[in-house]
C-alpha cells in the first residue's frame, strides 16, 4: 500500500495524461533491443508493461512480440492508451496486485514506474505472473541537460517545485534497487546505458515538465505559476524547438525458479 504521499503524486498523473503523452521522450530502440535479447522474447512471447502509464513503452513493444498487455492504475492514463495504442489489450490494475493468472506471460517491463511501486510487493507478484525462466526490464530516461544555456535558470524553477512538497527523487534514492537486489525471486542485475536525444517543440517540452509528478501535484495557482516561468524562460531566448538529450537507464533481471541463493 502506499503511503498518503505517494497516492498523491502517483494520482497527479490523471491530470496530466495528454501532456504526460505529448512531452514524454521515447524509449530507444537499441535498449529495446537489449531487453528483448536479454530476455529471450520472440515475436511469439506474451509481455507485460506494468504501470504503462499513456503507453510509451507499449508502442514500442507492440512490434516486437506476439501481445502486450498493458497494465495502468489510472483512468485517464488509460483513456489515452486506449486511444493511441488499441493493438495492446489494456487492464486496469497496479503492480501490488496484477489482474492476470499465475505463469502468464514471458517477460514484464516497467518504464519509468518502477519507484513508485511497494518493491517487495510488485516483485512478488511479477514473479507469480512470469512463465518460468520469464525476467523483468526495467527503463528510466534521464535528462542529461547540464550545458545548455537555459539549464541554471530552469534548475531554480525545478528546485522550488521540490521544495513545495519536500518531495525527494524516488529514482535517486534507490530504495526500488535496494528492494531489487535483496530479492530472493530473481537473480542478479543486469545494467546498460544507452543515449538518445528527443527533439520538442516549444509546447512539446512545456508538456514534459507538466507531466512531472513534482509539477502536477502542486496547487493549481502555484503549479501554473512555474510553468509560466518555464514559459517565460523559453520565450525570452526565442527558442522554439530543443534538442533534449536522455540517457536511458536500463536493467534486467531473470526470475529464479527456486529461491535465488
Amino acid at each position: 500500500m502506499l503511503d498518503p504521499q505517494l497516492e498523491r503524486h502517483a494520482a497527479s498523473f490523471g491530470r496530466v495524461a495528454d501532456a504526460y503523452d505529448l512531452g514524454r521522450p521515447p524509449y530507444p530502440s537499441e535498449a529495446l533491443a537489449w531487453l528483448t535479447d536479454e530476455l529471450g522474447v520472440t515475436p511469439a512471447s506474451t509481455a507485460l508493461d506494468l504501470g504503462a502509464g499513456t503507453g510509451k513503452l507499449t508502442a514500442a513493444l507492440v512490434p516486437l512480440t506476439g501481445h502486450v498487455i498493458a497494465v495502468e492504475p489510472v483512468a485517464e492514463m488509460r483513456r489515452v492508451l486506449s486511444a493511441r495504442r488499441p493493438e495492446a489489450e489494456v487492464l486496469a490494475g497496479r503492480a501490488e496486485a496484477i489482474p492476470l493468472a499465475d505463469h502468464s506471460v514471458d517477460a514484464a517491463f516497467v518504464a519509468a514506474a518502477f519507484h513508485w511501486f511497494d518493491a517487495e510487493v510488485a516483485l512478488a507478484e511479477i514473479h507469480r505472473v512470469l512463465r518460468p525462466g520469464g525476467g523483468l526490464g526495467l527503463l528510466w530516461n534521464r535528462p542529461e541537460w547540464e550545458g545548455e544555456d537555459w539549464y541554471p535558470e530552469f534548475t531554480t524553477m525545478l528546485d522550488r517545485a521540490r521544495e513545495e512538497q519536500e518531495a525527494p527523487n524516488r529514482y535517486i534514492a534507490g530504495e526500488w534497487r535496494a528492494a531489487l537486489d535483496r530479492s530472493p525471486a530473481f537473480g542478479p542485475v543486469r545494467k546498460r546505458e544507452f543515449r538518445h536525444v528527443h527533439r520538442v517543440t516549444r509546447d512539446g517540452f512545456l508538456a514534459r515538465v507538466a507531466s512531472w509528478s513534482v509539477f502536477a501535484v502542486l496547487p493549481g495557482p502555484v503549479r501554473e505559476e512555474l510553468l509560466g516561468a518555464v514559459a517565460g524562460l523559453l520565450d525570452e531566448r526565442g527558442i522554439s524547438e530543443l534538442d533534449l538529450r536522455y540517457r536511458t537507464d536500463t536493467y534486467r533481471v531473470r526470475a529464479c525458479e527456486q529461491p535465488c541463493t
